[in-house]
């Protein structure tokens, strides 16, 4: 895989995909002005990590760590938050943001992968925000992630 940009983005970051009707047939976002300071934060993020005049159109690999803020009932747990925002509804919002600068079309992510970890972890930032790798995918490591697959058996048994 070669990469394509990395980045850390500053931020609260914001989920994308829940809706709410606001009459006159309108449906927005929930959180429509966060999500939209959110995506503009990792949009000009990208755009600096990002050195090429035209986005990447072929298939991509996307990661992302999520470091979240811990909240007051939450002192004690561990590492990672297992409740609050969906790491796919945050995936979202990052595809959507970089589309247009990093990749032609958020359909060209072919996997994705998100980590949710509070801020506070001794290694790692003590800020809210994201780190951002986009990986471009090259015949070797297609065949090396078809090759994990664990209905992979099943797939050549048919």
């Amino acid at each position: 895989m070669t990469l394509l940009a990395a980045f850390d983005v500053v931020g609260t970051p914001v989920p994308q995909g829940s809706m709410k009707h606001v009459g006159g047939g309108r449906i927005v976002p929930s959180n429509a002005l966060a999500l939209r300071r959110w995506r503009k934060a990792v949009a000009a993020a990208a755009a600096e990590a990002y050195d090429e005049p035209e986005p990447y159109d072929g298939a991509v690999v996307v990661d992302c760590v999520f470091r979240l803020a811990r909240p007051k009932s939450r002192r004690k747990a561990g590492p990672f938050p297992s409740t609050g925002a969906d790491g796919d509804k945050l995936l979202r919002a990052v595809n959507d943001a970089i589309t247009g600068i990093v990749i032609t079309n958020d359909a060209r992510v072919v996997d994705q992968r998100s980590t949710k970890v509070y801020a506070d972890v001794p290694t790692l930032p003590l800020y809210e925000g994201a780190y951002v790798a986009v990986h471009a995918l090259d015949d070797r490591s297609s065949d090396a992630i078809v090759a994990e697959l664990p209905c992979r058996t099943h797939l050549r048994a048919a």
